[in-house]
């Protein structure tokens, strides 16, 4: 459950990236790889915890029903996983003293991250969560 989450919040940070007009194969942190963009690597770390493990915790304690089928998660259950992660990215609270949700801060972190790059600003301040 946590792949097939990771997997929706990969996408939705390499949307972010490509947004913001950035080079997802350019990384900072992760060294770089033929094919794989790396930015992304850099980008998901902290928005896995709130976003998706967060999520599946609060999916194993509520739904008994969730099943696998031939080893990998049924289509019910990547259902119930997926519109439960994609509410939680979209619900909005307060950071910074502001409303917003996950999904607006990934946004703003890959446009953050291109402000710092550009020197229109002195720091990049990461997400930070609160659980």
């Amino acid at each position: 459950m946590l792949n097939y989450g990771y997997g929706i919040l990969y996408n939705r940070i390499l949307t972010s990236i490509t947004v913001a007009g950035l080079n997802p194969n350019i990384s900072y942190l992760h060294k770089e790889q033929k094919n794989k963009p790396t930015l992304v690597f850099d980008l998901i770390e902290p928005f896995r915890a709130p976003a998706v493990d967060r999520t599946v915790i609060a999916v194993l304690n509520k739904h008994s029903n969730l099943a696998l089928d031939k080893n990998i998660l049924s289509n019910k259950t990547k259902s119930v996983l997926s519109q439960k992660l994609l509410l939680r990215m979209n619900t909005e609270f307060t950071y910074r003293s502001k409303t917003t949700s996950i999904n607006n801060l990934m946004i703003e972190q890959a446009a953050g991250l291109v402000d710092y790059l550009q020197d229109k600003s002195k720091k990049f301040k990461p997400y930070i969560s609160k659980w």
